[in-house]
């Protein structure tokens, strides 16, 4: 796990010796990722680069003129900065999250004194310039609303509960074992009722070995959300189940994501299937059903169940 970790977040790093071009790099790149929308920190900006310029030359402008206002935005930029430099601590995604305020203070002064300044020229720039800068960010705040990525799997449950009939087998993907688990009793779900998924990130025929579990039901639930795509375990899943049975429901909920976001969230899905045939049953077996390889890139999600 700490290998893990160390290279999830090594790019918030600053590469060493400061004074290299690739350092001067990264400073542009780590403080625009703020404005961006790749990480968890992200404000989903358009021309990110830009909003992020606006917050700095903010943050000289209050420096210059509000010395103890400034400070104290500026303060704890450069403290994590300096951090950063050292590897002590990582300038990226959620750990920065409180750098935020800060930034967006930065772009409300930018605004203004650049608005300031044009109307001098002539007044009507001033309302030309205000516009330009908030309307994209209005516009991206309206078409893309929190939670920005979302695998609903509350309406799923809910159905399940509706349908589940006392000889039931129900079997959740590790993906969504912790949601099923914090989830599940508001339902009336009890969770003797439920077989949790144990991770086999690297191994993915141990899925189909977990499942064979399963074999001889008439009515076998199937949870499945938070499938990483780089792994393809609920297409395994999928097509295993669809070979040694017969689907008879599928219940997909549509996952939210931010346009021009990066697709890799997996919609929560609810799919029921007779495996009670033991003909196919004899027929289908783990240990020979392809499925798709991969290498072990990440680590299995903490189990506190």
């Amino acid at each position: 796990m700490r290998e893990i970790l160390l290279g999830y977040w090594t790019e918030g790093f600053m590469p060493m010796p400061p004074w290299k071009a690739a350092s001067l790099h990264w400073l542009v790149q780590a403080f625009s990722r703020i404005f961006g929308g790749i990480e968890s920190a992200g404000l989903w900006y358009p021309v990110n680069r830009l909003y992020a310029a606006l917050s700095l030359i903010g943050l000289c402008s209050f420096w210059l003129r509000e010395r103890r206002f400034g400070l104290l935005l500026i303060a704890p930029l450069l403290v994590t900065l300096l951090a950063a430099a050292a590897h002590l601590y990582p300038f990226r995604d959620r750990v920065i999250l409180f750098l935020v305020p800060g930034a967006l203070f930065g772009i409300a002064e930018a605004i203004c004194l650049i608005a300031e300044f044009a109307a001098r020229w002539l007044k009507p720039l001033r309302w030309v310039w205000v516009t330009a800068c908030l309307v994209p960010v209005l516009v991206r705040a309206a078409s893309s609303l929190p939670p920005y990525q979302s695998e609903d799997i509350k309406p799923a449950l809910r159905y399940l509960s509706q349908q589940l009939q006392p000889s039931d087998a129900v079997y959740v993907y590790h993906g969504a074992r912790i949601a099923a688990a914090y989830y599940a009793p508001q339902f009336g779900l009890s969770r003797d009722r439920i077989t949790m998924g144990e991770c086999h990130f690297g191994d993915p025929r141990n899925y189909l070995r977990d499942l064979d579990r399963l074999k001889g039901n008439s009515r076998v639930w199937v949870l499945i959300t938070h499938s990483l795509p780089d792994y393809n375990e609920h297409l395994d899943i999928l097509a295993y189940l669809d070979a040694a049975g017969a689907r008879s429901e599928t219940l997909e909920m549509p996952t939210h994501q931010p346009r021009g976001s990066l697709a890799w969230l997996a919609s929560a899905a609810l799919y029921r299937f007779d495996l009670s045939d033991s003909a196919i049953r004899a027929e289908v077996r783990a240990e020979d059903f392809p499925v798709h390889p991969h290498a072990i890139t990440y680590a299995c999600d903490f189990d506190p169940l």
